[in-house]
C-alpha cells in the first residue's frame, strides 16, 4: 500500500493496531499518531526525497560521514583555545577539559582504574574537571589572585555551570573584543597549572610515601 492509503481513515492505525503487545509499543504508537496528525498529503505534487542533512536537501557523502558523530561530542567556541597566545601542551589540555575526556578521578572510576577518593586540593568528593578547575576552594583562590593581577571583571555564577566550557563562554563573552585572547590564555594557563598541581600532589605524595616504605624495609 502506498502511504496515501495507508493515511486515508487511519488504515495504518488497523493495521497496527493488533500487534501492539508491550507498553513500551503503545508509547510509540501514540507518539506516532500524534506526529501524523498534521500530516496533508498533496494530491498533484510529485513525491521527491529530501536529505534532511544538508541545508540544499541532497546527499553527500560528508554529511553522511558527519552525522555519524552527532551527539558524541559537546559543540565548543573552539577559538577560545586555538587561538589564544599559549603553549600548544596547555590548549590541547583545555581542548580535552572541554569535552570532558581528562583523567580525573570521576573518568577513572567509569574506566574501573585506581583512583584517588577525594580531591586532592581540598579533600571534598569526588573529583571531577569542573571541580578541580572551577569549584574546588583551592582553585577558586588561585582565580580570584590571578583575575585580580590581570585586572580582569569576572562574575562567578551564582548557581554551579553545567561545565567548565558553559562558564568559559559565557565569561569571554563579557569580556571586551580587544582583551578576549588575553583572558583566554589566562584561563587555559590556569586550569593547566591547577592540573599540574593535582598531578604533583598526587604522584610525589606516592613517590614519597614508596621510599618510606623501602628505607623502613631496609
Amino acid at each position: 500500500m502506498t502511504v496515501r492509503q495507508k493515511l486515508h481513515n487511519g488504515n495504518w492505525i488497523r493495521a497496527l493496531r493488533a500487534h501492539i503487545t508491550t507498553t513500551t509499543q503503545l508509547q510509540e504508537f501514540v507518539g506516532l499518531w500524534t506526529r501524523l496528525q498534521n500530516v496533508q498529503l498533496q494530491p498533484d505534487v510529485q513525491d521527491t526525497i529530501i536529505w534532511k542533512w544538508t541545508a540544499e536537501g541532497a546527499y553527500s557523502t560528508s554529511s553522511a560521514y558527519m552525522i555519524q558523530f552527532r551527539g558524541s561530542h559537546r559543540k565548543f567556541q573552539h577559538e577560545l583555545i586555538w587561538k589564544a597566545r599559549l603553549e600548544n601542551k596547555c590548549k590541547i589540555h583545555a581542548w580535552i577539559l572541554m569535552h570532558d575526556k581528562i583523567l580525573a578521578a570521576d573518568n577513572l572510576q567509569k574506566r574501573g582504574w585506581l583512583h584517588q577518593e577525594h580531591c586532592v586540593l581540598c579533600n571534598s568528593p569526588l573529583e571531577t574537571g569542573l571541580h578541580l578547575s572551577l569549584l574546588c576552594p583551592f582553585a577558586k583562590a588561585v582565580w580570584d589572585q590571578v583575575i585580580a593581577w590581570e585586572n580582569f571583571v569576572v562574575q562567578w555564577p551564582q548557581q554551579e555551570p553545567a561545565s567548565v566550557a558553559d562558564w568559559w563562554e559565557q565569561a569571554a563573552s563579557k569580556i571586551q573584543k580587544q582583551d578576549r585572547r588575553r583572558f583566554n590564555g589566562m584561563v587555559i594557563y590556569i586550569i593547566w597549572n591547577l592540573w599540574k598541581k593535582r598531578n604533583r600532589r598526587i604522584f610525589k605524595n606516592l613517590w614519597k610515601k614508596r621510599n618510606r616504605r623501602y628505607s623502613a624495609m631496609a
